[in-house]
């Protein structure tokens, strides 16, 4: 007697759900000696039958230049764009140093540094001894 299962279409969630008997016998049924296999073997043969490997087509694809996909207009705005963020960032390098350099220049003409430990300015006769 077959199955109820058999009279109708395995799908992979019945594959999953089946018990090892149950897939012993769904195997047999399909002709493939289950002797020996473990019912995650033999769910794994179940599931080869029902979701055979289709070979796939290599996809293969072309490099596109990003400059050449943008039109004359979007280049020049790209080129105002990166031109822009250059500059930027060149003055925010220059505040920078500047802000060394300050900071530098305060420390070396004995200046307090507001971030400093304060600590008293020595006269011009301790540092000569």
């Amino acid at each position: 007697m077959a199955s109820p299962i058999l009279e109708q279409e395995l799908t992979l969630e019945d594959v999953l759900e089946l018990s090892g008997e149950e897939l012993r016998e769904e195997l047999s049924g399909m002709e493939i000696d289950s002797k020996g296999m473990s019912k995650v073997e033999m769910q794994k043969a179940l599931v080869k039958i029902l979701l055979p490997v289709v070979p796939v087509a290599p996809v293969v694809t072309q490099p596109v230049s990003p400059r050449t996909a943008l039109s004359p207009q979007q280049q020049m705005e790209l080129e105002v764009m990166k031109l822009k963020m250059e500059s930027e960032e060149r003055e925010k390098r220059l505040r920078i140093v500047q802000r060394n350099v300050r900071s530098y220049v305060n420390v070396s003409y004995g200046k307090r540094n507001r971030n400093a430990k304060r600590e008293p300015l020595r006269n011009k006769r301790e540092l000569r001894r």
